[in-house]
């Protein structure tokens, strides 16, 4: 199969466009192909969300159950409350969502060094 190198082959519609209307098609092509890596993304790290978000039922389920038995400390009673003093631990836990694992994996990692003691 012979490749078109000559753009005016190509696509001769080109031709009559503004230079104003083609960086606009050149924006909108970009802004698809970053919405579609996006969702690719998305779809990639879809198991991690479901499988967080099922860790973060399970441990305010347990709170739940502690509470329920006495068996928590003063402490995490107050911790997990409300100002009204009712226990709520789920409004000490954000959902996970398919972006904030996103955001987290493009962070970079920071380095733990070891300070020295002074003397």
């Amino acid at each position: 199969m012979a490749t078109i190198t000559d753009i005016t082959k190509l696509r001769p519609d080109l031709e009559g466009l503004s230079d104003a209307e083609l960086e606009r098609g050149k924006t909108e092509y970009d802004m698809e192909i970053a919405r579609r890596a996006h969702k690719k993304k998305q779809a990639q790290v879809a198991g991690i969300v479901d499988e967080a978000n099922a860790a973060i039922e399970a441990i305010v389920e347990g709170l739940r159950i502690l509470e329920k038995h006495n068996l928590l400390s003063d402490e995490a009673k107050l911790f997990y409350s409300s100002a009204t003093g009712a226990f709520m631990p789920h409004l000490r836990f954000k959902p996970v969502t398919a972006d904030r694992v996103i955001v987290r994996s493009a962070e970079k990692p920071v380095k733990k060094t070891r300070r020295k003691k002074a003397g």
